[in-house]
C-alpha cells in the first residue's frame, strides 16, 4: 500500500509538472491569444461564453451565451435579400485554423465547406445593419454569417415592364424610378447610358451635315438653329428626352463631337462628363429594347413567385444566358457593354466569420503526461487469462482538449492515441517459470486509444518480465501480450476540491 502511495504521488506530480498553465499565468495567455484577429472567440470558463472582438481599442467586449439563441447584428453594404449562418465541416477547420484560412462563398467551389445551412430571420434593418437572432452554437466549430442577394430587383423591372410597356410621352414609369434604385444598389456599375463609338460618329456626321454655324458663341445661334440642333441631338440620343438637358450644354457638346477628328472607347465616357457632355442618363431605352428583343417573349405571363427557388432559378438562368447572348454581340461591334448586361447574379457576401474554439486554445491544448489505472488481461505461456491491475501514464501523440466533451469534439487519430507506460500492482510471478521485472511488480508498455469519453481508454501492448529457464535457472527479459482498460487520474482536480489550500500553496512554489 505504501508503495502505492508513493507512486499516486509520483504520478500527481507529473500531472501538475506537465498539466495546464497555473491561474497565474492565464492572463498573459489570453493577451498573446487576443493579438490574433479572431471575430469571435470562446472564453473557456465554467459558464463558456463567446467574446466579441471589436476592431476599437477601448469598446467594452459583448459576451454571447454558448447553447442559448442569441441576438446579433452585422453591417452590410451589399444588397441584401436572406442572411445565412453557415456550419464549416468538421476535416476543413484543422487546415482553416491552423492557416487562418478565409473561405470566399462567391466561389461555388466553397459550398464544398459547408456542413449546415440555417436561414436567420431578418427582424430589423437599421441603413447597412442586419438584425436577427442566432441558433445555438456548439463548441469547437466554425461558423460563417453570409448574405445573399437574388437579383430579384431587375425581375421586378421586367415584370413591371411587361405590365406598363414603355411611354411614348417620355414621362418615367415606376419600372424606370425601380431601374434607377438599382443602379444605386449597382454602383458603381450605375445603369447609365453612354454611346457606343458608331453612334457618336453617326452625331457628328448629324452635326456637320447641318448648316449650324458651330464657331459661333451660344448666344450669336439663332434660336432656330438651337432647335434644330436639339432635334438632332435627341435623333442620335433619344433617351435625353427623359431628362432634357439646357440648350447651353447641348451647343458645347456639338461643338466637342464636330472638332472630334475620330472617336474612341474612352469618348463615350464624356457623354455624362459634366464639363464636356450631355449628363448622366439612366439607360431606359437600353434595357427595354433588351427585355423586347430576348426576354419578353419566354418571361412568365403571371406574377413571379419569388419564394419558389427553382422556378426563379430557371428564370434567372435563361436571362443570364441571353445577357450573355448580348455581351458577345456588343463585343462583336465595340470594345464596351452597356452597363444593365450584366448577369442577375446571386451577390454572396460573407459578413462575418467567427470560430468557438476556446479563447485558452493553446493552453489548453498544452502536451502533458496522463496518469491512469486499469485493468489488463494477458495469457502467459503455458497458462489462462488472468486480470492485473495496473497504473501508468498515457503520453499523447497530439493534445487534446479535455474542456470540451468527446460528443462535442473532433478528435485525430493522433489526438485519440497515446503512448502509454506503466506497472503492474500485483506481481506475476511463478516458480522455475517467470519473475516480475523489479521487485514485485512488472513493466508494461503499449499504447492506448480514447473511447466514449475522454478519461476512458482502452489500452494494448505488453508485459515486461524476466523468463527463468526451467534447467539453468538463468533469467531473460520477455514479452506477453495484453489487452486492457483504464480510467485517467484527474488528481489536480480531486485535489483542488478535496484541499484547495494545499493545491493553491503547490501552484505558488512552481
Amino acid at each position: 500500500m505504501k508503495r502505492l502511495i508513493l507512486i499516486l504521488v509520483i504520478l500527481c506530480s507529473s500531472q501538475f509538472a506537465f498539466g495546464q498553465k497555473t491561474e497565474e499565468e492565464k492572463p498573459k495567455k489570453q493577451e498573446s491569444s487576443n493579438e490574433k484577429k479572431d471575430p469571435l472567440i470562446i472564453q473557456a470558463t465554467h459558464d463558456v461564453t463567446i467574446k466579441l472582438e471589436e476592431e476599437k481599442k477601448g469598446k467594452k467586449q459583448k459576451e454571447i451565451p454558448i447553447g442559448k439563441v442569441f441576438d446579433h447584428s452585422v453591417e452590410i453594404k451589399d444588397p441584401v435579400d436572406e442572411i445565412f449562418l453557415y456550419e464549416i465541416k468538421s476535416k476543413y477547420t484543422k487546415d482553416i485554423y491552423n492557416l487562418d484560412l478565409t473561405l470566399d462563398f462567391t466561389d461555388s467551389q466553397s459550398n464544398e465547406y459547408i456542413k449546415k445551412e440555417r436561414l436567420l430571420k431578418i427582424e430589423k434593418q437599421e441603413a447597412f445593419h442586419y438584425f436577427f437572432k442566432v441558433p445555438t452554437l456548439r463548441v469547437n466549430r466554425y461558423y460563417y454569417i453570409v448574405s445573399k442577394y437574388y437579383g430579384h430587383d431587375l425581375l421586378k423591372i421586367f415584370e413591371a415592364m411587361r405590365d406598363e410597356g414603355l411611354n411614348e410621352g417620355y414621362i418615367k414609369t415606376s419600372w424606370m424610378r425601380m431601374m434607377m434604385e438599382l443602379s444605386e444598389k449597382r454602383k458603381p456599375f450605375y445603369l447609365y447610358y453612354y454611346p457606343l463609338v458608331n453612334e457618336l460618329v453617326v452625331f457628328k456626321d448629324l452635326v456637320s451635315k447641318s448648316k449650324i454655324d458651330l464657331t459661333l458663341d451660344n448666344a450669336q445661334i439663332s434660336d432656330s438653329d438651337k432647335d434644330e440642333l436639339k432635334r438632332l441631338t435627341e435623333f442620335a440620343f433619344p433617351i435625353i428626352k427623359y431628362n432634357p438637358p439646357s440648350i447651353d450644354l447641348i451647343v458645347r457638346f456639338a461643338k466637342w463631337a464636330k472638332k472630334k477628328s475620330d472617336f474612341g472607347i474612352d469618348d463615350t465616357w464624356y457623354f455624362s462628363n459634366p464639363e464636356i457632355g450631355l449628363g448622366k442618363h439612366y439607360d431606359f431605352l437600353g434595357l427595354y429594347n433588351f427585355y423586347k428583343k430576348h426576354i419578353e417573349k419566354g418571361f412568365p405571363v403571371k406574377t413571379i413567385d419569388y419564394s419558389d427557388k427553382d422556378q426563379i432559378d430557371k428564370i434567372i438562368k435563361s436571362i443570364n444566358d441571353k445577357i450573355q447572348d448580348e455581351i458577345e454581340y456588343f463585343d462583336s461591334i465595340s470594345n464596351y457593354h452597356p452597363n444593365y448586361l450584366r448577369d442577375i447574379e446571386t451577390i454572396v457576401s460573407a459578413a462575418e466569420n467567427f470560430k468557438t474554439f476556446p479563447l485558452t486554445f493553446e493552453k489548453s491544448f498544452k502536451r502533458s503526461l496522463v496518469p491512469d489505472f486499469g485493468l489488463l488481461v494477458n495469457r502467459f505461456p503455458g497458462n489462462e487469462y488472468r486480470g492485473l491491475p495496473f497504473v501508468g501514464v498515457h503520453i499523447p501523440f497530439e493534445p487534446v482538449n479535455k474542456d470540451v466533451t468527446m460528443a462535442e469534439s473532433r478528435l485525430s487519430f493522433g489526438q485519440r492515441t497515446s503512448l502509454h507506460v506503466g506497472i503492474t500492482l500485483s506481481s506475476i510471478a511463478e516458480d522455475n517459470v517467470r519473475d516480475d521485472l523489479f521487485s514485485n511488480y512488472s513493466l508494461i508498455l503499449g499504447f492506448g486509444r480514447k473511447i466514449i469519453h475522454h478519461a476512458l481508454r482502452l489500452n494494448a501492448g505488453a508485459v515486461a518480465y524476466n523468463k527463468i529457464d526451467a534447467i539453468n535457472g538463468n533469467k531473460s527479459f520477455a514479452l506477453s501480450p495484453y489487452l486492457g482498460l483504464s480510467i485517467d487520474i484527474e488528481i489536480r482536480k480531486w485535489l483542488e476540491k478535496t484541499i484547495p489550500s494545499f493545491t493553491g500553496n503547490f501552484k505558488k512554489s512552481e
